[in-house]
């Protein structure tokens, strides 16, 4: 995986976000209200080769983060927002499976999950 923090997405995507770790996770900017910070949707892009990356709402990170957006955008460029992988969790809202998306900033781990 080749890391990529702070380069926007490709323009394909039409969407104003930016790389945590290429080619598989990204925030992304959202222009439109999506109710509870808490229940924003994910995105996702699919490459010609089939291979897709997730995307979290800017917002939505930061605060599972602790942090405003510029201080988010600000430790994706320095680098100081680290992506640590996925692993699979327990389902908490009637799905069958559950993917934790666990990123690091300072002391502080975020988890972001993703149930089908």
């Amino acid at each position: 995986m080749q890391r990529a923090q702070g380069q926007k997405l490709p323009e394909f995507t039409q969407c104003n976000g930016e790389w945590i770790e290429k080619p598989a996770v990204f925030f992304y900017h959202s222009s439109i209200g999506q109710g509870p910070v808490s229940a924003r949707l994910p995105m996702y892009i699919e490459f010609k080769d089939g291979s897709c990356a997730v995307g979290f709402d800017a917002e939505q990170l930061a605060a599972e983060m602790g942090v405003n957006i510029a201080d988010l955008i600000d430790a994706n460029h320095s680098g100081a927002l680290q992506f640590l992988g996925v692993v699979s969790t327990d389902p908490r809202h009637g799905g069958t499976k559950a993917l934790a998306y666990a990123s690091l900033l300072g002391n502080y781990q975020g988890n972001l999950t993703i149930e089908d």
